[in-house]
């Protein structure tokens, strides 16, 4: 993937300084970000964007990111139902990593988490979503 093939990621984040950390390294990357910082805007924000993938916060005020994901994945647009979720959380316990996989999300990550995994992270899912491998962490 060349960085003008990156494509758009929108990333679901309350914290004004992660966020200001993952949008530069997104950008430096080649990815076109879009940011919002509730549950309820990321709703809205996937019927206007279409990203091709979602950073998704799990404690967010509102819509919490669990109750996200699910709505990511009931969609009834296919295309956005198949829309590749990482979850980035300070939840990081095997039991909320096997809550995100039943959500349906493709990858998780802990927090503190280092740059260049997200960056592999993001990558390697959608690499896998365009090969249309299942990307979903497995619930076990």
């Amino acid at each position: 993937m060349t960085k003008q093939q990156a494509g758009d990621i929108l990333i679901v984040e309350d914290s004004p300084d992660l966020v200001v950390l993952l949008s530069h390294l997104l950008k430096s990357e080649g990815f076109r970000v879009h940011v919002v910082s509730s549950g309820t805007e990321a709703i809205a924000a996937m019927e206007d964007i279409h990203p091709a993938l979602v950073l998704l916060d799990v404690m967010l005020p509102g819509i919490d990111g669990w109750e996200v994901c699910r709505r990511i994945r009931s969609h009834v647009s296919e295309g956005l139902a198949a829309t590749p979720v990482v979850m980035l959380t300070v939840f990081s316990t095997a039991a909320h990593r096997i809550k995100a996989a039943g959500l349906g999300a493709n990858e998780f990550i802990g927090k503190p988490f280092g740059l260049r995994e997200v960056v592999t992270t993001i990558r390697r899912v959608l690499d896998a979503a365009r090969e249309g491998e299942p990307g979903a962490l497995p619930a076990t």
